[in-house]
């Protein structure tokens, strides 16, 4: 029996369904909301579904500025 409704999974529309939901998702939440609430750079790299954030402060950053267990 196969679905009526939905994207089946591992069908070749799948993957371009989640780039896009992800690029306006994830990738311009991260750009428009975060990216101007950090002091310092910061990145993200995204394939498919596995994402990287990179987060850079100052040298002269010191670990008191941090909540304790960080």
């Amino acid at each position: 029996m196969y679905p009526t409704e939905g994207t089946s999974q591992g069908g070749s529309i799948s993957p371009l369904i989640s780039n896009v939901f992800l690029h306006y998702v994830l990738d311009e939440w991260f750009k428009e909301q975060i990216q101007p609430l950090l002091k310092g750079s910061s990145f993200i790299i995204r394939f498919a579904d596995e994402f990287l954030l990179g987060l850079l402060t100052g040298i002269n950053e010191t670990p008191r500025n941090y909540p304790a267990g960080i």
